[in-house]
């Protein structure tokens, strides 16, 4: 939902390039003892800014953000594992984030934000397969999920090569850890088939359980598409250019 964040992040230190398309309220952060409240103050003022992307700088539209597919595959010992495909995504809500918490070492090659979204809420259509509570099922439909504030916790540790001379950063592990107050679920499957509806009815009750177990598969997919965004950027970019003295 916020594989956004980090290519924003790189944007507000890449000066060079950038700053032609910037809007004027944006300030670029600089290598000192402020980095990571700047890092934190940016960072939550380009979520607004940028709420309908830029074609200029390659953001696209935050609300909603729309991913054409999502496959995650089941986690074997929890009480949902579904082989889960997620077509057409829509996200709102991304533009509210803000963030919490911001440290940025890099000396050590560490970052880590605390980014918290008050409501997110989205709508796709879905195609599961596996057991849910030990029963088969086999469904396919749309869906609707409200989050209630999403807090996400982004850690990333990287390391510095040379490239043609110059030193460049690549992220070598990036996690993600999502908490959330509520969830609620509403699953509507298209087929009618009492096991199916049943299921679907105990998914939808017990939403923040529902919530709990899927996390897992989305944190790894989305982890994943931040750490290639990123490393796609620093590979182009030297190290002294993206984080300036």
């Amino acid at each position: 939902m916020e594989n956004i964040v980090i290519l924003i992040c790189t944007l507000i230190f890449y000066q060079a390039s950038a700053v032609v398309f910037f809007p004027p309220e944006v300030e670029f952060c600089q290598r000192d003892e402020n980095l990571s409240e700047c890092y934190k103050e940016q960072i939550t003022k380009c979520f607004k800014i940028f709420k309908s992307g830029s074609q200029q700088l390659g953001i696209p539209k935050l609300d909603p953000f729309y991913v054409p597919k999502v496959d995650i595959s089941g986690s074997p010992g929890q009480s949902i594992a579904l082989n889960q495909s997620y077509y057409n995504m829509y996200t709102y809500g991304i533009s509210t984030s803000y963030i919490d918490e911001s440290r940025v070492d890099l000396d050590k090659c560490y970052w880590s934000l605390l980014v918290t979204t008050p409501v997110i809420r989205i709508e796709t259509d879905y195609h599961f397969n596996g057991k849910v509570l030990l029963l088969p099922i086999d469904s396919q439909g749309k869906c609707n999920v409200t989050i209630i504030n999403l807090r996400n916790h982004h850690q990333s540790w990287c390391e510095r090569y040379k490239k043609k001379g110059k030193s460049h950063i690549r992220i070598t592990n990036y996690t993600m850890n999502m908490l959330a107050d509520d969830a609620r679920f509403d699953f509507q499957p298209a087929e009618e088939n009492s096991i199916i509806e049943k299921v679907i009815d105990t998914v939808n009750e017990e939403s923040i359980d529902t919530f709990n177990d899927l996390k897992i598969g989305f944190q790894e997919i989305w982890s994943a598409l931040h750490m290639q965004t990123a490393n796609n950027v620093f590979s182009k970019i030297p190290d002294d250019e993206l984080f300036p003295y």
